[in-house]
């Protein structure tokens, strides 16, 4: 979970069409947290149409289609100009491959690209919506970029009334434990609960709007 990615949608391919409608040139960062695995990728667009894709060590027209099976993810749009699609030495597959393949396939049955909304906007700034590792390392080096036992969650407000909030008694247990110091491993120990479950209540509070990673 990085700070950046704010905005929440039931799948990938609401994401897709929802880029593909507005024609935006940018760069789409995502992430999922599912059984336990923390992943993330990386989708380069240009007027609205994907061009390449990263994915730990996928890339190109494998990592496109692994990404688009995604559900419940979180995500950050950094709008740039136009501009050539980005090379990649390992990546052999020409760019306009992958549009229509994967993206081209899926427009045609789904007329509708809000079908299922999308909760938040694009972002625009590509400072903020790409972490500081991702900035430095670049996206090949990204599958080894996080390990969710050492994220560490902070309240969005520290004004918090946790009585008033209507939490479950994990969700509350877990929620007075977030001070911005504690990892995730930390949480897990002190509440003698697994990372997965834990990760998933942070989650769970992230969607709320009462952490942040």
């Amino acid at each position: 979970m990085t700070k950046g990615r704010d905005n929440a949608a039931e799948s990938m391919k609401d994401v897709f069409a929802l880029i593909r409608s507005r024609r935006q040139s940018g760069v789409l960062s995502v992430e999922r947290f599912e059984n336990g695995v923390f992943e993330e990728g990386e989708i380069h667009f240009q007027a609205g149409k994907p061009v390449q894709g990263f994915s730990g060590t996928l890339t190109g027209d494998a990592a496109m289609k692994h990404l688009l099976s995604w559900r419940r993810v979180y995500f950050a749009f950094a709008v740039t100009p136009s501009s050539s699609p980005p090379s990649n030495p390992k990546d052999t597959s020409p760019p306009s491959q992958l549009s229509a393949t994967h993206f081209g396939s899926y427009t045609q049955t789904h007329s509708d690209p809000l079908q299922s909304p999308i909760t938040g906007p694009l972002r625009r700034d590509t400072e903020k919506s790409l972490p500081f590792s991702e900035r430095t390392t670049g996206p090949l080096a990204r599958q080894n970029a996080y390990d969710p036992a050492t994220l560490v969650p902070h309240k969005v407000s520290m004004q918090q009334d946790v009585m008033s909030l209507s939490l479950t008694r994990p969700q509350r247990s877990v929620y007075l434990l977030i001070d911005g110091h504690r990892s995730v491993s930390d949480i897990a120990r002190f509440t003698g609960k697994g990372i997965p479950e834990v990760m998933q209540i942070i989650l769970d509070l992230r969607a709320r709007n009462l952490v942040n990673m």
